[in-house]
This record gives structure tokens, C-alpha cells and sequence, in this order.
């Protein structure tokens, strides 16, 4: 399949903070030849993501393709303000420790929201780091997905 470019514009310096944003943090994985970052992570979810496409269309033949390949760019940006929290680290945290991570997760959105422009590829901005959060839509569950594999 062939897809159009995902349109992000006037978002400046996105890519450049998620770049800083290195995966694997150093207590767990010490030794790590290539660690990547969110950026290249994004960019690889979304490739998981298209790859999959023609099999979810197939069964899902009203999933929003557009919506779902902006989500995949854009579903880690609220750790450009919150860092990556590692699964390994979040399943050791008390339910007060869970809670203090969902309200500051859940206040990035809304700073991002204001310090990015409203809409990225024609889709609400808001809505899509919401979507992210909630796995509300097909289309979030999906990149979740891609995410995870992308993570193995």
C-alpha cells in the first residue's frame, strides 16, 4: 500500500525532544550496542503499523487509516515532557505512584496541546494524545500493538 506523508507542520522541535528521549533506560539495560529513541521509535511504529494495514482493513474495513498512522507518530509525545517511564519500573509502583504518573501524563497532554498547534495531519492533537492514553479506539489498540512489537 502506498500512503501519504503524515503532515506535522509547526510542530517544531518535536522530533528533536524525542530524539533526547533514549528507550531501555541504563539501570536495566546497561549494555545496549544501539539504544534507540522515541523518534526513531515512532518512525518505527508506524512502519509496524502500515505493514499490518491491508489484514486489519480487511477485517476492521472501517478502521481510519489516517488517524491511526498520526497516532503511531505522535503516541509517545507526552514523554517529551514526562521522560519514558519503564514497564519494569511501573509494575514495582504503589497505586499512589500509578496515580501521581496518570495525572502527570494526563497534564503533559494539555501543556502539549497548547505548545503544539491544534490539529497534526488534520486530526485533533488533543484528541489523538487522549486517544493514546485511553486505547478508546480501534486505532489506538492497534498502535498500542505495533508499539509493543516494536518494544520486543
Amino acid at each position: 500500500m502506498e500512503f501519504p506523508p503524515i503532515v506535522l507542520e509547526g510542530f517544531e522541535q518535536r522530533e528533536e525532544a524525542l530524539a533526547v528521549i533514549k528507550r531501555y533506560i541504563h539501570h536495566i539495560t546497561p549494555v545496549m550496542f544501539y539504544r534507540t529513541d522515541d523518534s526513531r521509535h515512532s518512525h518505527r511504529v508506524l512502519a509496524h503499523l502500515e505493514a499490518a494495514l491491508p489484514d486489519i482493513l480487511s477485517i476492521h474495513p472501517t478502521f481510519d487509516v489516517g488517524f491511526a498512522r498520526t497516532l503511531a507518530r505522535v503516541h509517545d509525545d507526552g514523554e517529551i515532557l514526562t521522560g519514558d517511564p519503564q514497564l519494569y519500573d511501573k509494575e514495582r509502583m504503589t497505586d499512589a505512584e500509578k496515580k501521581e504518573l496518570e495525572t502527570m501524563e494526563l497534564r503533559a497532554i494539555e501543556q502539549l496541546a497548547v505548545r503544539f498547534p491544534s490539529t497534526a495531519n488534520g486530526y485533533s492533537y488533543r484528541a489523538l494524545l487522549l486517544t493514546s492514553k485511553h486505547k478508546d479506539r480501534i486505532e489506538a489498540q492497534f498502535v498500542s500493538l505495533a508499539d509493543k512489537f516494536d518494544g520486543f
